[in-house]
């Protein structure tokens, strides 16, 4: 559509429809639209009503993750984790140098504010029986997991049952497991 934008406001003469010919417009065109559309995505899979505090909390972290690991590509001057701007960069052959600090800069502001959202790490562990029973010991419950009914004698039952550790360690060890 960008040739038909350029035609549609060249043709109405409108002001900014000069710069619609000049790469580096577009290439810092780019840049947010693939950001706005990976909040956007980020967004919708954090809401519902299945949605736990430990569902959305490892969104984030995930989330925060992918920005260091955005900021160091930017940093090497590649733009694979940005479908758009990359995209726009071979098709255009323009070059990330003028943009690159100010992306770089961006990214780790996007990640100063995504701080504040995270919980904190004690939170985080303190809950992690809910996502991964096997690494919890009943006895290291705090007073108040303690005081959940029934929550000990089921986290017990859970990592003593052979359906769910004994078909875990069937594929393990079975003819087909990746681990042989």
């Amino acid at each position: 559509m960008r040739a038909e934008v350029e035609i549609f406001l060249s043709e109405k003469k409108h002001a900014p429809a000069s710069r619609l010919t000049e790469p580096r417009w577009w290439l810092k065109l780019a840049y947010p639209i693939d950001t706005f559309t990976v909040l956007n995505l980020l967004n919708i899979s954090m809401q519902g009503t299945e949605k736990t505090h430990l569902f959305v909390s490892e969104k984030l972290k995930v989330f925060k993750a992918k920005l260091r690991s955005w900021k160091g590509t930017i940093e090497r001057g590649k733009t694979a984790s940005f479908p758009l701007l990359n995209l726009f960069q071979e098709d255009e052959d323009v070059t990330l140098v003028d943009e690159q600090s100010v992306i770089v800069e961006h990214l780790e502001k996007l990640s100063e504010k995504f701080d504040r959202y995270i919980p904190d790490e004690e939170l985080h562990e303190k809950y992690k029986w809910g996502r991964r029973p096997f690494d919890v010991h009943v006895e290291h419950l705090s007073e108040e997991e303690s005081s959940i009914p029934n929550l000990q004698e089921e986290l017990i039952e859970v990592q003593h049952d052979e359906t769910v550790t004994g078909s875990v360690l069937d594929y393990c060890e079975g003819e087909t497991s990746p681990w042989k």
